[in-house]
């Protein structure tokens, strides 16, 4: 189908009436529709962009505030409490939330980084096996239940040309996450070689997440269980970070669950 625009007039007529000859011209207008469509799209995401602007500042305001209000409300009473006990208690949740305030606006501001085109990545070789293993005795130490954090060591190891600092970025987000949602059982990750491809994953025996939530976990401050992921320091960014560095190295990332148990996150990143 083409746009075109035609305008004519009859001309001549039969004895009946009838229009015998018409004189009009058609003009091909479809360069001229592309431009308008384009502009009403432009002006959408245009306002979309402005939409997401303000509800990413107000998520926020209210993620800096919480833990600023912990950190200025304890600092106070630790000034009036005399007991050694509660004084360290206090002091621990002013910690907690001092570490959590500073984790949020690394991760507001590395997001913003890379949204905008200003994350600079510095390319290297790196050995997989040992990022992995790294990764694995690191987090395994931050967890305080019986969960055990396994790595499945490829039968062929890789050894491939990234940005170190963001791959590490990208598995300890995903790890984290998992860690969240996993009370019982495993967290593995592992990666494997696809064609012209790496492909990586992490996968847990957690509490899994609903079909029409999947989707969403990519989005910025959203969590899929609020009170668990705010208790154990999630401010809903980490996985928003993965799938802006997964986009950055033309990759993708793509999430499978069972509602009743168990989630992977699989990425795919071109060699």
């Amino acid at each position: 189908y083409k746009w075109v625009d035609l305008k004519g007039v009859a001309q001549e007529f039969d004895e009946r009436g009838k229009v015998t000859k018409v004189l009009g011209f058609i003009a091909d207008i479809q360069k001229r529709r592309d431009d308008e469509q384009a502009l009403i799209e432009a002006k959408q995401r245009a306002e979309e962009s402005d939409r997401l602007k303000s509800a990413f500042l107000a998520n926020v305001s209210h993620e800096i505030r919480t833990p600023l209000n912990a950190i200025v409300g304890f600092s106070e009473v630790i000034a009036h409490t005399e007991g050694e006990c509660e004084r360290e208690e206090y002091l621990d949740i002013v910690k907690a939330n001092s570490n959590l305030l500073l984790h949020l606006i690394n991760d507001i501001l590395d997001l913003s980084r890379i949204e905008s085109g200003k994350m600079e990545f510095i390319d290297e070789n790196i050995q997989m096996d040992e990022l992995c293993e790294e990764l694995r005795q690191m987090h395994q130490m931050r967890i305080k239940n019986d969960v055990k954090v396994i790595f499945e060591r490829p039968a062929v190891s890789l050894t491939i040309v990234s940005d170190s600092h963001r791959l590490r970025q990208l598995y300890s987000n995903l790890i984290s996450n998992a860690i969240k949602y996993t009370e019982k059982g495993s967290i593995t990750l592992g990666y494997k070689l696809k064609g012209n491809m790496m492909e990586g994953y992490v996968r847990d025996t957690g509490s899994g997440i609903p079909k029409e939530l999947r989707e969403r976990v990519f989005e910025p401050f959203f969590r899929v269980d609020k009170s668990r992921s705010r208790k154990l320091g999630g401010v809903g960014l980490g996985l928003a970070l993965v799938r802006e560095i997964v986009r950055v190295h033309d990759g993708s990332i793509a999430v499978r669950s069972n509602p009743s148990g168990g989630t992977v996150f699989d990425v795919i990143l071109p060699l």
